[in-house]
């Protein structure tokens, strides 16, 4: 009777270890803010040009960089990165990173949000529902973003 319920209990911890170690490499994945932000600031010059490319067409439009959306805004030369999405239904996140030519950080899909720069970065929060943004500077004209719906 020992035997199994050491057999038992060895399983049981097993199975804690496991889910712990799926955890962590769940969390510390390719779409994590410090992986975006490594990514930028590693492939800083490369972006540039992909940007400079794109936005030589002076129209607003779509487009796939390293299997992540991207769209570019004409009227403000912002130039957004989706890297991840995820939930369902109210509450979806977004995470990426975006160019803004005027150095400044802007809204979501180039929306004209108050944002009110705290300790970090910039936030902005709906008033009228649970909708929240976050921005913070990675590199001159470069910043993440983290929008939830």
């Amino acid at each position: 009777m020992k035997i199994f319920h050491r057999r038992k209990t060895a399983i049981f911890f097993a199975l804690i270890i496991g889910l712990i170690i799926v955890y962590l490499l769940l969390s510390h994945n390719s779409n994590s803010k410090s992986a975006i932000i490594n990514y930028v600031q590693n492939n800083k010059s490369e972006l540039e040009t992909y940007v400079q490319d794109i936005s030589a067409d002076e129209k607003t439009y779509t487009d796939i960089y390293n299997n992540w959306n991207v769209s570019y805004y004409q009227n403000s030369g912002v130039v957004e990165f989706l890297v991840s999405t995820g939930g369902l239904g109210s509450s979806s996140k977004y995470y990426g990173f975006y160019y803004s030519p005027q150095n400044i950080p802007m809204g979501y899909q180039e929306q004209n949000v108050k944002l009110l720069e705290n300790e970090t970065g910039w936030q902005w929060s709906d008033p009228n529902g649970d909708n929240q943004y976050y921005t913070e500077k990675i590199a001159d004209n470069w910043y993440w973003f983290e929008m939830d719906f």
